[in-house]
């Protein structure tokens, strides 16, 4: 078995957060078939008692207790280094092409070990993702840079598989197709579990004969003002269908406002951040999910959907074209399309016998890939077989 040193961002993951879902258990579960993991990740020293938390078991945290961002390169490197001199280090792991890579680069160089590199996000040169902030453009090179000098690559999906080889020349057998791991049965189990009336008289939507959910953080990516837009066609030929969009975010307020201009407030809804358990629920209530980002690598949201038995409408992203059989499970339409949006959801609406076929196979189709032999034990075997690749050379 081998020793692990991941480097990582996901703080949250260090406090008891229901909405933040499973992240911490994964690592444990990682950790089973490692014989020790460390893991250097971020956390905000205003946030005093992550700088207590130091793991469980085979999983050994090195919070960064950094000043801001900003530090976290400089705080993540010297931690970093400090177990490459006392510990003996078989592989590397970054959370992602950017600062922790490039610090996971760093680390490779000066202790002559293998690193893997993780891309979580459809991002090389995609117009989307470098438009939403300028040092996106930085971003753009730097991952470039660092990936190909990786010793392996995981990557969610099929289609970014392909750009990736493609674009930078990387050879096949490096890149390994693996999703991020979640419980998405627990979303089936809710499907079977749940009453539809029942469930709406609980959140207050009784008075709906159809509803519509959306979920994910709201930020620009996941460009839920064209999903509102998309509503208010929908609510012309469906007058009682209801919207709600789960999640807490920075665009709140653009999305409120644009509801209120639509004059929309008596048909969506934004109920916040919510638990897993009361997503399901709300999965389990809904006739359609909406997926409406303009970027996105492997979508857990989307996967609950589907395996909660959803026919699901979703933009085209990277994720979309291995999550979605277009026209048999689902529908994907152009990114930043209301009216595309809109055409699917009213189709789904008004035939609910196509709606709930699309659905059954949505959830047969999820189901078959995110077994935990292929997104977990498919990681660790990745991680064993990149550290037997030595230091490798840049890839030319």
């Amino acid at each position: 078995m081998i020793n692990l040193l991941g480097i990582g961002l996901d703080y949250m993951m260090l406090e008891k957060n229901p909405v933040r879902g499973d992240v911490w258990q994964r690592q444990k579960t990682y950790a089973k078939d490692l014989n020790i993991f460390y893991l250097v990740i971020y956390a905000p020293r205003k946030r005093a008692n992550y700088r207590r938390f130091i793991g469980d078991g085979k999983v050994k945290v090195i919070p960064t207790d950094s000043i801001n961002k900003a530090t976290f390169l400089w705080d993540a490197l010297v931690r970093g280094w400090k177990v490459c001199k006392e510990n003996e280090i078989d592989v590397l792991t970054a959370e992602d092409p950017f600062i922790t890579g490039l610090v996971g680069l760093i680390l490779k160089k000066r202790f002559k070990l293998p690193l893997n590199v993780q891309i979580h996000a459809d991002i090389f040169d995609n117009p989307y993702w470098i438009g939403q902030r300028p040092i996106n453009r930085i971003f753009n090179r730097l991952a470039k840079f660092i990936v190909r000098r990786a010793d392996s690559i995981r990557i969610g999906t099929y289609y970014e598989k392909q750009k990736v080889s493609n674009m930078l020349g990387i050879p096949g057998e490096k890149i390994h197709v693996i999703p991020v791991n979640a419980d998405v049965q627990k979303f089936s189990r809710a499907f079977d579990k749940f009453n539809k009336a029942e469930l709406l008289r609980s959140l207050g939507l009784e008075r709906f004969k159809n509803l519509v959910v959306s979920t994910g953080r709201l930020k620009p990516q996941k460009d839920f003002p064209t999903l509102i837009h998309a509503m208010a066609e929908v609510i012309r030929s469906c007058p009682y269908t209801a919207l709600c969009i789960l999640g807490e975010g920075p665009e709140r307020e653009r999305i409120l406002t644009e509801v209120k201009r639509l004059n929309l407030q008596d048909n969506v809804f934004l109920p916040g951040a919510v638990s897993h358990e009361d997503v399901a629920k709300y999965l389990a209530a809904c006739d359609v999910y909406v997926m409406p980002s303009i970027f996105e690598g492997t979508c857990i949201a989307l996967a609950e959907a589907c395996i909660s038995g959803k026919p699901v409408v979703s933009t085209s992203f990277a994720g979309a074209y291995d999550l979605i059989i277009d026209g048999k499970t689902g529908y994907r339409v152009p990114i930043k399309d209301a009216y595309a949006i809109a055409d699917r959801v009213v189709y789904l609406l008004k035939h609910p016998d196509e709606a709930r076929s699309m659905g059954i196979a949505a959830r047969e189709h999820v189901a078959k890939m995110f077994s935990e032999e292929h997104n977990v034990r498919g990681v660790v075997r990745m991680w064993k077989k990149t550290a037997c690749t030595g230091n490798g050379a840049p890839v030319s």
